[in-house]
């Protein structure tokens, strides 16, 4: 009987056996979904990893682009959503693909784990400088909290202005813009341009007339003060004597008629006190009116703060 003995492993079979990747690809394609470029750094490509950052801001632009410009309702909101979420797995997929041809090469200190959590701080914060900057110069959301501007817009919405419309357009009659009240710096407004500079304003029985003409007015409602606000309307707002425009000056009403403090109380405002013009309902939820409102429900809201799908992607007019 022949004997059989056991040819040793070789040193470097040994080594092939014990050797363990240094980079996992779900680790960094996890990175990416969270923070697109941070699995590329994870991976050990740095130029890689900058230009998933950047173009995750790039992507936030063409969403805010897509939510402010696209024409059909409730698309806007679609698209923007779809970017978002093609950019993101996108971003993850690709994480996870480079780690995966690079997980046996050493790591650099730079791409330890306690570099990355510094590398993503640094991003956060360069994007909120970004998101900052695109604040501050062309796009702003803001929320809206009363019903004057009812049912255009909604006590809940939120709601995204262009500062830069009125840039390269000129104001407009029905332009729903927002507004500082009290001067720069101020509490904000929302309502629609009734009265442009030059133009007679007058109000008679609920009936606006711009320059003699009755205005046709399909957006305007007294559903809430026949409901609500029996008895709480001025005067002035069912009637308002002639009223001409100064130069420089808008005149400004909220729809919801009888709940809004607008230029019949507090006169026109300066057409340099205006951020800019509301393009679109970009999120919307119910909220609780205050008293003496509060026991009865808004008219599109099941509960207290029940998510308005309907008007997500809303195009103002």
């Amino acid at each position: 009987m022949t004997n059989m003995t056991a040819t040793p492993a070789c040193p470097d079979d040994r080594a092939a056996q014990t050797i363990r990747p240094r980079r996992h690809p779900a680790v960094a394609a996890v990175l990416s979904l969270l923070l697109p470029g941070l699995g590329q750094w994870y991976a050990g490509l740095v130029a890689r990893a900058v230009a998933w950052v950047i173009g995750e801001w790039a992507v936030v632009v063409a969403c805010l682009v897509s939510l402010a410009y696209l024409p059909i309702a409730h698309a806007n909101a679609a698209v923007a959503a779809l970017l978002w979420v093609s950019f993101r797995i996108a971003a993850m997929l690709d994480a996870g693909r480079t780690t995966q041809f690079r997980r046996f090469e050493p790591v650099a200190r730079h791409q330890r784990w306690w570099a990355c959590v510094i590398v993503a701080a640094g991003a956060v914060l360069l994007g909120q400088g970004f998101a900052h900057g695109v604040r501050g110069a062309w796009f702003e959301a803001f929320a809206l909290p009363s019903e004057g501007m009812a049912e255009t817009l909604m006590p809940g919405d939120r709601l995204l202005a262009d500062k830069l419309w009125y840039r390269h357009q000129s104001l407009r009659h029905g332009d729903v813009i927002v507004f500082w009240g009290e001067g720069p710096g101020g509490v904000v407004f929302v309502q629609r341009v009734i009265g442009l500079p030059g133009d007679v304003i007058e109000l008679r029985d609920k009936v606006v007339y711009r320059n003699g003409q009755p205005l046709d007015e399909p957006y305007v409602t007294h559903e809430w003060a026949d409901r609500w606000s029996a008895g709480v309307a001025r005067p002035e707002t069912l009637n308002l004597p002639p009223t001409t425009v100064p130069a420089g000056e808008l005149f400004l009403l909220g729809d919801n008629r009888w709940r809004s403090a607008d230029s019949r109380h507090r006169g026109t405002v300066p057409v340099d006190d205006v951020i800019g013009r509301v393009m679109t309902v970009y999120w919307s939820h119910a909220l609780p009116l205050e008293p003496p409102f509060g026991p009865i429900p808004p008219p599109h809201a099941e509960h207290e703060r029940a998510i308005r799908w309907e008007r997500v992607g809303l195009r103002v007019r």
